[in-house]
């Protein structure tokens, strides 16, 4: 997933907007684990989106929420924004 903007430092830290999807352990002590690396997200600009997605990419406006989950629990990914 990318977050494409032009002002990287409005963006909240990555860990606060996902995870790497692992379960979290017994009490909770496999916290570096879950930190998101640049496979699950990563933030880049609109320049560097260009390069990466050419005339393919959609705009999206507001707050957007991207839902999705192993095709092993369900046969759908969702797109929410508002």
């Amino acid at each position: 997933m990318y977050i494409v903007t032009d002002y990287p430092e409005l963006v909240p830290p990555l860990n606060e907007i996902t995870s790497t999807g692992q379960m979290v352990g017994d009490g909770g002590n496999n916290t570096p684990e879950l930190e998101p690396t640049d496979a699950e997200i990563r933030t880049i600009s609109t320049k560097e989106a260009r390069e990466l997605f050419g005339e393919y990419a959609i705009k999206m406006e507001g707050v957007t929420v991207s839902v999705g989950a192993s095709m092993s629990s369900f046969n759908t990914n969702s797109m929410v924004s508002g």
